[in-house]
């Protein structure tokens, strides 16, 4: 596995303009044990559909200084994470969008109400979108 550095990421979002996402070592980019976080989406009284809501999604870094909070974030857990990159224009997948609801962030959202496996779907179409750069140690 290759060791990326900060600058490496550096080039994704400032010269490529890449949304950056960090996630735990060795771990799936877009599903947690399989399934989706209830804390990513909103889900559905009875848990078997996501509504649409632009206030929730995927988290993605779109500059330096968020990419360095979610791996803080992370530090407190893993020595080490994946990072993934993507193009925006490359999350053009139905019911899904990207909403840049904060300075430096971006969230991948529902936009219509789906079931949960369907969900699922689309975020695995996602992940095979997603280019891994490597992983990255931090130094404690």
């Amino acid at each position: 596995m290759e060791l990326i550095q900060v600058d490496d990421v550096r080039a994704q979002i400032a010269e490529l303009k890449k949304l950056v996402r960090v996630v735990d070592p060795g771990t799936h980019p877009t599903l947690t044990n399989n399934g989706v976080r209830e804390i990513d989406f909103k889900f559905s009284s009875d848990m078997e559909y996501v509504e649409a809501s632009s206030d929730v999604g995927l988290s993605f870094a779109t500059n330096m200084k968020k990419f360095k909070k979610l791996v803080q974030s992370k530090a407190r857990f893993h020595a080490e994470m994946d990072i993934y990159t993507i193009d925006e224009s490359m999350l053009q997948v139905d019911g899904l969008k990207i909403v840049h609801d904060r300075p430096g962030h971006a969230s991948l959202t529902v936009t219509k109400r789906i079931r949960v496996p369907e969900l699922i779907q689309k975020l695995e179409i996602v992940a095979r979108k997603l280019e891994k750069i490597g992983r990255m140690r931090v130094s404690s």
